[in-house]
């Protein structure tokens, strides 16, 4: 999909923003951190494949299972994490894909990485990566493009859903 103008550009990645990231990808990166700090290696490898509906639809599918089973590969040495271990074979007999937001969730739960945190860099980097594969015209030089990207990322935060015991912080 070609993108010409930076009104363009600012569009498309707001709409990224709005409806795939906030509506789709976070819930089930939280989905697979929740289902992965409790061992539920079945449950996690069902939401992989409910991710298949919605995501064998997306433009970027493809990459989507590329980079989400390289990850995943890269966490293969972790042989006293049964749940890694389960989640890989699935892929490999078919039955999973290895999808970027599960994989993601599952990630940060393995090395109890910050929740908050965790989701705006997967927003960050999903959008860079995005626009990376994007067709553009010559009048979106690279700095243009940084620059509509990080006003995007700066409004990751504000975007965020209510993440678990955040209820506690708020109270005071």
């Amino acid at each position: 999909m070609p993108i010409s103008t930076l009104e363009a550009l600012k569009s498309w990645v707001g709409h990224y923003r709005q409806t795939v990231l906030a509506q789709q990808e976070w819930p089930v990166v939280l989905e697979a951190w929740h289902l992965t700090r409790n061992g539920k290696s079945r449950d996690l490898i069902r939401l992989d494949k409910n991710c298949d509906r919605w995501m064998s639809a997306m433009p970027f599918s493809e990459a989507s299972r590329a980079v989400g089973q390289r990850q995943l590969g890269r966490l293969r040495a972790l042989r006293d994490q049964r749940i890694i271990l389960r989640y890989l074979e699935a892929i490999e007999a078919g039955y999973a894909n290895g999808w970027h937001p599960v994989v993601y969730g599952l990630y940060l739960a393995v090395f109890s990485l910050p929740l908050r945190q965790g989701l705006v860099n997967f927003g960050a980097q999903t959008m860079r990566g995005m626009v990376r594969g994007v067709c553009r015209g010559p009048l979106l030089t690279d700095d243009i493009i940084e620059d509509a990207i990080e006003k995007e990322v700066g409004l990751l935060p504000g975007s965020l859903p209510e993440l678990p015991g955040e209820q506690l912080f708020l109270n005071r």
